[in-house]
């Protein structure tokens, strides 16, 4: 739907094209009010006080895992990176056009990329242990310092890749990030192993010792590093915001499942970059 700049119930300056229901921020208990039309500047800055909320109720529990888990705002002055290494690691298990158009997005970041594709081998199952070893295998291909994660079924926004590490021991997820589901978008329980940049010895480190974990018996609870799911050895997390969010295509095949939510109110019609859920999936030729 379409609003005027004069319809607009908050203050604004900017060029009205969006519409959201307040409500769903309303039942965060983080903004109070009732349904509003909103211009595109207060609509993304109320997403993204709701994706703030969502890390900080997430975080207040993942502290008591982990021994430091903080946010980052992102840095107007910060430079791009010259050059980025990223490892795209993938199973088969989706459709080619979604594999087709992310790769495209991927690609088409107009920063100098190096793009390390590991396949899953046709001979192995599709489980944590192959997952770590496709990644290990695509780390140990480069020699690059940092290392961006990248999976088949994200549509990566290209402000991901523009964050440089400031620590070499400290794991980074992106935090803007939201599941693209038949009923809307919805916010993610963070952090997502597909959203995480860190330096390749650190990531060698984990990959490593999970492996060694899992051949040993121990079964992981989730698959993204730094959590000491597998008694295993804890690093800080910190999370990092982009300017615009990542999506993550839900397709029924996916690695991790079903991701829905039984409260309907979650669900956000619109988002900043990638508009309505429903043109984005039928561009993706999904319902």
């Amino acid at each position: 739907m379409i609003t005027k700049k004069k319809d607009c119930q908050l203050e604004c300056e900017s060029d009205p094209n969006l519409f959201i229901c307040a409500e769903v921020l309303k039942r965060t208990g983080y903004y109070h009010g009732v349904e509003k039309k909103l211009c595109e500047k207060c609509c993304d800055k109320l997403i993204k006080e709701f994706c703030e909320f969502a890390v900080n109720y997430h975080e207040s529990s993942a502290r008591e895992k982990t021994r430091r888990v903080v946010s980052i705002k992102p840095d107007k002055n910060q430079k791009k990176p010259t050059e980025i290494t990223i490892i795209r690691y993938t199973d088969g298990y989706v459709s080619k056009i979604i594999e087709k158009k992310c790769l495209q997005y991927l690609k088409s970041i107009k920063i100098e990329k190096n793009i390390i594709n590991v396949p899953k081998p046709i001979n192995k199952k599709r489980c944590f242990l192959t997952l770590y070893e496709q990644i290990l295998e695509g780390t140990n291909r480069t020699k690059a310092k940092y290392i961006f994660l990248a999976e088949q079924d994200v549509l990566y926004h290209p402000s991901r890749f523009y964050f440089i590490p400031s620590f070499d021991d400290v794991l980074y997820y992106q935090n803007n990030l939201f599941y693209c589901t038949e009923k809307g978008y919805l916010v993610p329980r963070p952090p997502l192993l597909s959203m995480l940049v860190t330096s390749r010895e650190l990531l060698i480190d984990h990959l490593v010792n999970r492996i060694k974990a899992i051949k040993g018996g121990l079964i992981p609870k989730l698959g993204s590093l730094g959590y000491n799911d597998m008694k295993l050895k804890e690093s800080e997390i910190r999370y990092y915001w982009t300017e615009y969010p990542s999506v993550d295509i839900r397709h029924n095949l996916n690695f991790t499942g079903n991701r829905e939510s039984k409260d309907k109110d979650f669900y956000i019609d619109c988002i900043p970059f990638w508009g309505h859920y429903k043109k984005l999936r039928k561009k993706l030729s999904l319902k």
